[in-house]
C-alpha cells in the first residue's frame, strides 16, 4: 500500500469545490455520474461504442446510507490512475479535441474528499487499482493498492468483465438519511443532469435493494416561440448561440435550485450543462412559463482563454466577468421580445372589464404617474428636504416638473448592498435615440451588465434593464449611460446591510415559513458568533422529508462572511406534499434552531383572474405583496388568492359596490406609497424590506414621517380615481362604518 499526501497548492481549488458540493450527496453524485459520461465520450471520440451504461446503487441503513457510481468505460491504468483522478476537473481535461467537459467540470475527487469513506476503484487490461480518499485536520491523503483483477475482485467490483470504474462514499455523520423514491425523483430532476439522462447512447439505472431502475429526464410541454441561431462578440471571442425557446401552458417552477423546472438550459458545443437561467428575467412573473436550450458554440476555445467566464464552483456563466455579462446580456436579448409578448397577452385579457373599470384604471395610472414623478423627481435631481426632517410636513416636497429628455432611468439613483444584484431601468425616447448605448462608471466600485447594447426604435419608448453590484460599502460614484441622443448618469452609494442578531443567538428568520407545492424556499439561519462561535458546522434535518425537501444537510460556517458579527446561513427547502407541514431543524453544537415549514397550494386558473386584477401574481412568498409597475402600467398583487375574491371583487361588484372600491382603494394606496417610498428614501429602489431593532430613532421617525405624508397625498388621488358616491342600503343600529382613509366624505 502506498499513502500520497497532498499538500495543499491547490487549497483554493478545494474551497471552491467545497463550495460546490457543500456537504450535498446530490451535487458530489452529479459529479461522479458526469465522470462517468465522460470516460464514455472518451471512448466514442476514438470511435467505440460502448455500452454506456451508468449505474448508481443506493444503500440505506438505520442510522447512514451509502452510494456507489459505476461505469463500464476505459477505466484506468495503475501507472496513472492517482494523476487522471487528481486532474478530475482540472483546467486541462478534455481539451485535445474531444468530446468531455474539461473546463466545466467541478472535479470528481473532490466529491469523494467531501462525503465520507470516500472509494475509488478503477480496472483496465485485468489488474484494478483501489483508492482510498482520506482527509484529517485539513490534510488530504490518497492510499493506493493494486491487484490482480481475479473474478472474486471483479464481483465485489460489480464489472464482470472487461474495464470499468466504481466510485462510492458514506452519506456525512449527522445527514438526513433519504428515502428511496427521493433519491430517484431528486436524481431525475436535477439540470446538470438532463443531458445525459436525455441522450440515447446513455442507460442510467439506480439500484436499491437488488431492483434496477431507469432514470430520465421528462422535459416540459410546450409550443417553441423562438429558435435559430444569434451571435455574440466578446472580449475574448465570438460564439454562435443556437437556441430553442418554449412556452408552457400553465407555470413552470422557476426557482433557482438545482432542481429548476423551467428556465434555459445553457451548454457548451459538447453538451455540457454550464447553467439553467433566464438571468434578469429570473423573478418576473410574465417569464414564469419559458423553457429552453441554448447552445453556445465556441465557449470551449473562449474556456481557454479565459477559464473565469465561468464560476470558481463551475455552476453558471460569471457575472462579474466581462465576457460573460456580453453572453448573458445576448440570451436576455433573445428572451425580451417573448417576455413581452406574454406580459402583453396578459394585459389583453381583460374583457370582462367595463368601459366606466377601464376609464378608471386609466385615470388612476396617469393621475399616479403624475404624483411620483412630483415626489420623487426626475433624472436625479434634488428632492428637497425629506418629510420628518427639515420644515413642516407635506410643503417641504417641491413639485418637480418632468422635463422631456431623452433617457430617462427608474430609479434616478441607486442604494445598493455590497454583491448583492440590483436592478435599474433604462428608458429611450426612440425618436431622438437610436444605435448603439455604452454604459460606464464613474468610480471602481461597481459592477454592471451589460455595458452597452443597441435600441429597437421599433417600439416608441425602448426599456433596457441593467444589472448593478456593488464592491465594497462606504463608497459611491455614478452609472453613466451614453448614445447619440443624449447622456445620463444615475448615481449610486453602496451602503452595509445589515442581519438581524437572533436574541439566543442562533436562530430562523422568520421562523415559520411557506412554498408552493415544487417550489422552493430559502429558509435563513442567522449566527451570533459571539454567542455560537466563529466558525461551525451546522446539520440541517426536515422531519418529515415526504412534505419538504432540503438543498443540503450540512454547511460549515466561518466568520469571514459576518456582518457585525452576526453570519447569514441559507438552505433551500422545496415543497413536496401539499398541506403538508413539518418542521426544519438546525443544529450546531449545542445550539438549536427550528423553523415551521408549510406546503400551500400554487396558482390555479380560472374565470376569477379577469377583471380589474387581471394578470395577477400571488406568490405568498415574495415581497413586496404589491406593486405598481410603471414600464407597463400594470398592477401586480402577491397573495394567496387570485384576485380579491374574499373582499367580493368581481366586474360587477367594483361597478356597483362602493365597500369594494374601497378595498381596492386601500390596496392601491398601499402600493402607490411603497413604491414612491422605495423610490424616494433611502434606498431609490433598494430600501430595506423592513425596519431593524439596530436602526437609530432618527431614522426610524424619518420613515414614519414619510410614510404619513405620502398617506395623505396618495390618498385622495386614489379615491377620487375609484371610489364613487354609489348610495348605500340602510345599515343595522349595530353596525358602524369605520372612517374614511382618504379624508373624504360622501353624502
Amino acid at each position: 500500500m502506498t499513502f500520497h499526501k497532498l499538500r495543499v497548492a491547490a487549497r483554493a481549488v478545494a474551497r471552491a469545490m467545497h463550495r460546490a458540493i457543500q456537504g450535498d450527496p446530490y451535487r458530489a453524485l452529479i459529479e461522479l455520474i458526469l465522470n462517468a459520461d465522460d470516460s464514455y465520450r472518451r471512448l466514442e471520440d476514438q470511435g467505440i461504442t460502448p455500452s454506456g451504461i451508468i449505474e448508481i446503487e443506493f444503500e440505506r441503513w438505520r442510522d447512514g446510507g451509502h452510494f456507489d457510481v459505476r461505469d463500464f468505460a476505459e477505466g484506468m491504468a495503475p501507472e496513472d490512475a492517482l494523476q487522471k483522478i487528481l486532474g478530475w476537473g482540472a483546467a486541462v481535461s478534455g481539451h485535445a479535441g474531444g468530446s468531455a467537459r474539461g473546463f466545466f467540470g467541478r472535479g470528481g475527487k473532490d466529491a469523494l474528499f467531501e462525503m465520507a469513506n470516500g472509494h475509488l476503484a478503477t480496472c483496465k487490461d485485468n489488474v484494478l487499482t483501489h483508492l482510498t480518499f482520506t482527509e484529517e485536520s485539513g490534510e488530504r491523503g490518497v492510499e493506493e493498492e493494486h491487484f490482480a483483477a481475479r473474478p472474486n475482485k471483479r464481483q465485489q467490483l460489480g464489472i464482470p468483465s472487461g474495464n470499468g470504474t466504481v466510485a462510492s462514499f458514506d452519506l456525512p455523520s449527522g445527514s438526513r438519511v433519504p428515502q428511496f423514491e427521493t433519491v430517484r425523483e431528486t436524481l431525475s430532476t436535477l439540470y446538470a443532469l438532463r443531458k445525459v439522462l436525455s441522450n440515447q447512447n446513455r442507460d442510467v439505472r439506480l439500484k436499491y435493494r437488488g431492483e434496477s431502475f431507469s432514470l430520465q429526464y421528462t422535459a416540459p410541454v410546450g409550443d417553441v416561440e423562438a429558435q435559430g441561431n444569434a451571435y455574440v462578440v466578446t472580449d475574448i471571442g465570438s460564439m454562435e448561440l443556437q437556441y430553442s425557446i418554449s412556452v408552457a401552458p400553465g407555470e413552470l417552477d422557476q426557482t433557482e435550485s438545482d432542481r429548476r423546472e423551467g428556465g434555459l438550459l445553457i451548454v457548451d458545443e459538447k453538451d455540457a450543462v454550464i447553467d439553467l437561467n433566464l438571468y434578469h428575467f429570473n423573478r418576473d412573473p410574465d417569464a414564469e412559463r419559458i423553457f429552453g436550450e441554448v447552445r453556445v458554440v465556441g465557449l470551449r476555445s473562449v474556456m481557454q482563454r479565459d477559464e473565469t467566464i465561468v464560476t470558481e464552483e463551475r455552476n453558471g456563466l460569471n457575472d462579474s466577468n466581462k465576457s460573460a455579462k456580453q453572453l448573458i446580456a445576448s440570451v436576455e436579448q433573445l428572451l425580451d421580445p417573448i417576455v413581452r409578448k406574454l406580459r402583453e397577452h396578459k394585459r389583453h385579457r381583460d374583457s370582462e372589464q367595463s368601459t366606466k373599470t377601464r376609464q378608471k384604471v386609466s385615470q388612476l395610472t396617469s393621475d399616479l404617474n403624475d404624483l411620483a414623478a412630483k415626489i420623487t423627481g426626475a433624472k436625479g435631481q434634488s428632492q428637497g428636504p425629506m418629510p420628518g426632517t427639515e420644515g413642516p410636513v407635506g410643503p417641504s416636497v417641491p413639485p418637480i416638473e418632468i422635463s422631456p429628455d431623452p433617457i430617462l432611468a427608474m430609479p434616478a439613483s441607486l442604494t445598493l448592498t455590497p454583491r448583492v444584484s440590483s436592478r435599474v431601468s433604462v428608458y429611450f425616447d426612440t425618436s431622438r435615440c437610436k444605435g448603439d448605448v455604452i454604459i460606464d462608471a464613474q468610480g471602481d466600485d461597481i459592477e454592471f451588465s451589460p455595458d452597452q447594447f443597441v435600441i429597437d426604435d421599433t417600439q416608441k419608448v425602448f426599456r433596457h434593464d441593467i444589472e448593478v453590484f456593488g464592491l465594497a460599502a462606504g463608497t459611491e460614484g455614478a452609472l453613466v449611460i451614453v448614445n447619440d441622443g443624449g447622456e445620463l448618469t444615475i448615481p449610486f452609494k453602496v451602503v452595509a446591510e445589515v442581519y438581524p442578531t437572533p436574541e439566543n443567538g442562533f436562530a430562523f428568520v422568520p421562523e415559520v415559513a411557506t412554498a408552493n407545492q415544487g417550489r422552493a424556499r430559502t429558509l435563513q439561519l442567522y449566527i451570533d458568533t459571539a454567542k455560537v462561535g466563529e466558525s461551525g458546522s451546522i446539520v440541517f434535518e426536515v422531519e418529515d422529508d415526504k412534505v419538504g425537501h432540503l438543498d443540503k444537510t450540512f454547511v460549515q460556517y466561518t466568520s469571514e462572511s459576518a456582518l457585525y458579527g452576526v453570519v447569514r446561513v441559507g438552505v433551500k427547502i422545496t415543497g413536496v406534499k401539499l398541506g403538508g407541514s413539518t418542521r426544519v431543524t438546525a443544529s450546531c453544537g449545542g445550539h438549536t434552531a427550528n423553523c415551521l415549514f408549510e406546503v400551500v397550494s400554487r396558482r390555479k386558473p380560472g374565470p376569477s383572474t379577469g377583471g380589474f386584477f387581471n394578470g395577477l401574481d400571488w406568490d405568498n412568498n415574495r415581497f413586496p405583496k404589491c406593486h405598481f409597475r410603471t414600464d407597463d402600467s400594470k398592477m401586480v398583487i402577491h397573495c394567496l388568492e387570485p384576485t380579491f375574491a374574499l373582499l367580493g371583487v368581481s366586474p360587477f361588484a367594483f361597478d356597483n359596490d362602493r365597500a369594494v372600491q374601497v378595498a381596492v382603494a386601500e390596496a392601491c394606496t398601499q402600493v402607490a406609497c411603497q413604491q414612491i417610498a422605495e423610490a424616494t428614501v433611502p434606498g431609490q429602489g433598494q430600501r430595506r424590506a423592513y425596519l431593524h431593532p439596530n436602526d437609530d430613532k432618527k431614522r426610524l421617525e424619518e420613515d414614519y414621517a414619510f410614510i404619513q405624508y405620502l398617506t395623505k397625498e396618495v390618498g385622495p388621488v386614489v379615491y377620487r380615481a375609484l371610489v364613487e358616491d354609489i348610495p348605500k342600503a340602510t345599515l343595522p343600529e349595530h353596525v358602524t362604518v369605520p372612517p374614511d382613509p382618504s379624508g373624504l366624505t360622501t353624502p
